[in-house]
């Protein structure tokens, strides 16, 4: 409004301060070949999947570029919610953060399922691990997500997914997803390594099903909101399958 430059610096750095973006949501990263790296241990070679090495995703803080004012009290919280800003020759630079394994989740596009399937393999076939026993890890992916296509066309080839990720502890489920075709993600090559959207998980839209150690099967917990009846007993039939499989 019109005085607020007129107000006191204490009380317009208060004013910036709340209009600083809230907690940073979890967030959908896609799935890149290459990121196996060797770590030894030990005597034997292993390959650890190295999230590091994943495209960073965006986060807008448009108070950083109101003026330089709001730019110092927003560049110091970014600084803290390990954010960091990117040049671009062609736009305003841009904030990005990097994978956090205790909240993102990793996304298996229809297009990358074979070279998620066989990127352990191929790392394996390199020269410096030919003939060797090679353990692998992914504990920090701990989230992996796919549509519910990719999930119902490929419950017989699930395995292969499990074993390279070493069972995740959550499997995202999603439908209708927007995140498939492969012109949603085009790069721009002003923004190597940065993913072209941000895709975000707002919470568990329909519920959740859980592993039952007594009967042996899954269950189905609504949180409450609206859910599809057909679609989660499909998911049902399909997790069934999944455990004659695996």
């Amino acid at each position: 409004f019109s005085f607020f430059s007129a107000l006191p610096p204490e009380l317009r750095c208060l004013i910036w301060e709340e209009a600083l973006p809230g907690e940073i949501a979890p967030a959908v990263f896609f799935f890149e070949p290459g990121c196996w790296r060797r770590e030894d241990e030990g005597s034997h070679p292993a390959l650890r999947f190295c999230h590091e090495r994943l495209d960073r995703v965006p986060w807008e803080i448009a108070l950083a570029f109101v003026n330089h004012e709001a730019r110092r009290i927003a560049l110091p919280w970014s600084q803290k919610q390990g954010l960091q800003l990117r040049s671009c020759t062609s736009s305003d630079p841009v904030f990005v953060h990097a994978f956090r394994p205790a909240s993102d989740a990793l996304y298996i596009r229809p297009a990358d399922w074979d070279l998620a399937i066989t990127g352990i393999i191929d790392r394996i076939e390199q020269p410096d691990l030919v003939d060797q026993s090679v353990s692998t890890s992914v504990s920090s992916i701990p989230h992996i997500a796919m549509s519910e296509t990719l999930f119902r066309n490929n419950v017989a080839f699930f395995q292969e997914i499990l074993d390279s990720f070493n069972v995740p502890r959550i499997l995202l489920v999603v439908f209708d997803s927007p995140l498939d075709p492969v012109s949603v993600e085009r790069k721009d090559q002003n923004q190597i390594g940065v993913q072209q959207r941000r895709w975000q998980l707002d919470g568990l839209c329909g519920g959740a099903f859980f592993w039952d150690n007594n009967l042996n099967r899954f269950h189905f917990r609504s949180n409450g909101q609206h859910c599809r009846s057909d679609a989660v007993a499909r998911l049902a039939e399909d997790l069934e399958e999944l455990l004659r499989v695996y």
